[in-house]
């Protein structure tokens, strides 16, 4: 599992990877109607053998009692020919 954490609200901070919109169109979407802005969580990790871990990072961030919202959480896998990658992403 991998994660990047650096917030920054200002518009066109965000660089995706090439491709990212035809993997996953409706995060890429939302990502863009927010302007590219880097405020949002994104975890990548293996499908199978990240799965535990990936879910109890989740458990855990839901629990956190702050006044913001949250956001949406939205979950995205991509099949590759070697492995399964799975993308869950808060904004």
């Amino acid at each position: 599992m991998d994660t990047v954490m650096n917030y920054n609200n200002t518009p066109n901070t965000q660089v995706l990877p090439v491709s990212i919109d035809k993997f996953f169109p409706e995060i890429y979407h939302q990502i863009k109607e927010d302007k590219f802005r880097g405020n949002f969580l994104a975890v990548a990790g293996r499908q199978v053998d990240d799965a535990a871990l990936m879910d109890s990072f989740w458990y855990h961030y839901n629990q956190v009692k702050s006044g913001k919202n949250l956001g949406k959480r939205q979950k995205a896998c991509l099949c590759a020919k070697v492995h399964e990658l799975s993308f869950s992403c808060t904004i």
